[in-house]
């Protein structure tokens, strides 16, 4: 499963075949203000959320690389 860049503001990845989030997937996304990642979420890419200056909260689980 990929995600696509588009705005949010809330994002729950619900997705059990979800594995990483690239690089530069949320870049910019000034409207995004809460991200929740699942366990099965191992990599994050680098600047994957640069510039999201509005996240207030964000759950990312142990173990995850970047």
């Amino acid at each position: 499963m990929s995600l696509s860049r588009k705005s949010f503001d809330k994002l729950v990845i619900s997705s059990p075949s979800l594995y990483s989030i690239g690089k530069y997937t949320f870049y910019n996304d000034t409207s995004l203000t809460t991200v929740s990642v699942p366990n099965t979420v191992n990599y994050i890419g680098e600047y994957a959320f640069y510039n999201c200056n509005s996240i207030k909260e964000i759950n990312i689980p142990n173990g995850v690389e970047a």
